[in-house]
């Protein structure tokens, strides 16, 4: 089904998502996994309400930057992802978003510098950057706009515990039994089956991908270990 709703209008697919029953939301910066957690919360039949990318500045999207100080958006994607909303709790978001006030949120999270590494060398295959050199001289307005990103979501997690869980993606790579605790916790009713969360592919994740800025690179320049 999810291969077949890929090819609808993504408006469209969450609406069909949401006829379904569904009432969770998954969230993650680009290039933290959120790919993979959709893929895994489709096979445990919790297909997520923003399952499909419509545009990157809607309230819906999994990437949408929350957090009030707009300015830490990184300046070559505030076409994309610039906005000017703020909200001061879940409900406020769910609100806004469209979501159901019993919506529950699930949030993926990399490891800084693994991130960073990843970002940056994502950057160079979209054109963000023209050079290694300026990939790497955007680590620090990539680091402000993942910490904005991630302080936020840490911010509404402390003030709504039953609604939202931020679960590092190297935790859920290591052990698949983080991801059913957190749904346990949610109050959610799944169905996994035999998976186990290994997956062959992930969509917008292909192996092989070019690295041309490795995490020891970035650690190099930033001069200090993840925090």
């Amino acid at each position: 089904m999810h291969a077949i709703l890929r090819r609808l209008d993504p408006t469209l697919s969450n609406a069909i998502v949401r006829l379904w029953g569904s009432r969770i939301v998954h969230h993650g910066i680009q290039r933290s996994g959120t790919n993979y957690l959709n893929q895994c919360l489709w096979r445990c039949a919790l297909p997520p309400l923003n399952s499909f990318d419509g545009r990157r500045n809607s309230p819906r999207h999994k990437h949408f930057r929350w957090y009030s100080e707009k300015s830490l958006i990184p300046e070559f994607l505030t076409a994309q992802y610039g906005n000017s909303l703020n909200v001061s709790s879940i409900d406020e978001l769910n609100s806004v978003a469209g979501y159901p006030s019993t919506a529950v949120h699930l949030v993926v999270k990399k490891e800084k510098l693994s991130w960073l590494a990843s970002i940056v060398n994502w950057g160079l295959s979209c054109h963000w950057f023209s050079s290694k050199e300026e990939a790497l001289a955007n680590l620090n307005v990539l680091e402000n706009d993942y910490r904005g990103y991630y302080q936020f979501w840490s911010q509404m997690s402390r003030a709504s515990p039953t609604q939202i869980r931020v679960l590092k993606l190297e935790d859920l790579q290591e052990n698949f039994d983080f991801l059913s605790q957190a749904l346990d916790q949610l109050g959610l009713t799944f169905d996994c089956g035999e998976f186990k969360g290994v997956l062959s592919e992930v969509p917008m994740s292909p192996r092989g991908r070019a690295k041309i800025i490795t995490k020891q690179d970035v650690e190099l320049i930033l001069g200090r270990k993840s925090d």
